[in-house]
């Protein structure tokens, strides 16, 4: 063989190799440049769920004590309180409302639901952790 023909050779392989280095090098800084972006993506998605859900988690809460602070007003007048938690407002922020009375175990409901007899609105789970003075509850609003 030649000496121009190994020069030629030796340039080829010299080439291959580079270019494969080059290629392999540029895969790596990709995938990595992707896999940056894709886990800010997740991070982002998932700061603006959270922000969006704690926002109308809190919209409801504040809702829930404005209709409570309305309820206060005259809680034996069962019209009164039928109006208030009838509204259109609270039918579609919220699945369904109740008020449950103490002294009878009656309850009111917004979504038509009539209990039969034997229902106690007092012996619901909330209720009665709502009587434990130290413990803190957090009612599911839907």
């Amino acid at each position: 063989m030649k000496f121009s023909h190994k020069i030629v050779s030796a340039s080829a392989a010299l080439l291959l190799v580079t270019v494969s280095t080059l290629g392999i090098t540029q895969l790596i800084t990709v995938r990595s440049e992707l896999q940056s972006h894709i886990d800010t993506s997740i991070n982002e998605l998932t700061t603006g769920v959270k922000n969006t859900i704690t926002y109308d988690l809190n919209a409801k809460r504040d809702m829930a004590s404005a209709v409570t602070e309305s309820l206060e007003i005259d809680p034996l007048n069962n019209d009164y309180v039928e109006d208030i938690i009838t509204t259109s407002t609270l039918k579609s922020n919220f699945q369904a409302v109740g008020v449950g009375y103490e002294s009878n175990g009656s309850l009111i409901s917004n979504d038509g639901w009539v209990p039969d007899s034997s229902y106690d609105s007092r012996a619901r789970l909330g209720i009665k952790k709502l009587r434990q003075p130290t413990t803190q509850l957090l009612l599911t609003l839907m």
